[in-house]
């Protein structure tokens, strides 16, 4: 229903900072070939108090944006994005809701304008135990992925001869992302399975062969607890 020259996007428990929109409206009025502008996020908790950045997890990696967003992770909080309406057109809007509908609208965007990012927090994501994110099934979550890029590629042809053979990284991956999930959850058996997925689809990664061959030790619990262990490192929020 909105019909601005710009585009923001906002959940219900998050929040946006003072001067976003006059900071970000500068930058596409800097620069008209800007399709997506967007800055790194506050996270905080239920109670507002701010528990770290978004960037501490998720650092914007420089270079081709779109090649970046699919061979690594999506690093742009949909809370500070703000999109140029004639760019969204071109790439045809959301397919439908889900965890990863945005990830893949911001791939497109990338490969078909230019992106820029500001490093200063202009929202605040706001991290509780009802958050969609949390409560997804990550198995299903991961394979929707994959699925969304494989398409995304096919839609691309250009995208997927620049990326050719290092889409397996992508892949391997989500595959990895999957058994650690599962891992953290208890379900040794099936993440085994998808670490030896990762392994196949990309054996040149010291990661994915320790991953899978710690998973195979005898010792149940400590294969869990070093896995709740990294998570908490790794994922504080």
């Amino acid at each position: 229903m909105a019909q601005g020259e710009y585009l923001c996007f906002i959940d219900s428990d998050d929040i946006v900072l003072p001067r976003r929109f006059e900071k970000q409206v500068s930058l596409f009025e800097s620069d008209g070939e800007l399709g997506l502008v967007f800055a790194d996020a506050l996270i905080i908790n239920a109670a507002g108090e701010t528990i770290g950045k978004f960037s501490d997890v998720y650092p914007p990696i420089r270079g081709d944006i779109a090649e970046a967003l699919i061979l690594h992770y999506c690093f742009i909080p949909m809370i500070t994005v703000m999109v140029r309406t004639e760019a969204l057109k071109k790439t045809g809007y959301f397919e439908k809701p889900g965890a990863i509908s945005e990830y893949i609208k911001w791939i497109e965007i990338a490969h078909r304008s230019k992106i820029a990012y500001a490093p200063e927090p202009l929202g605040c994501w706001r991290r509780h135990e009802r958050n969609v994110t949390k409560m997804i099934d990550k198995t299903r979550l991961y394979a929707q992925n994959r699925t969304a890029i494989r398409r995304l590629s096919r839609r691309y042809p250009d995208l997927k001869a620049k990326l050719g053979k290092r889409i397996n990284r992508c892949f391997s991956r989500s595959y990895f992302l999957t058994g650690f999930f599962l891992a953290t959850a208890g379900n040794l058996f099936q993440a085994k399975k998808y670490y030896w997925k990762a392994v196949k689809v990309y054996p040149w990664s010291v990661v994915n062969w320790a991953a899978a061959v710690f998973s195979c030790l005898p010792s149940k619990k400590l294969v869990i607890k070093i896995h709740h262990i990294i998570r908490a490192k790794k994922l504080p929020w």
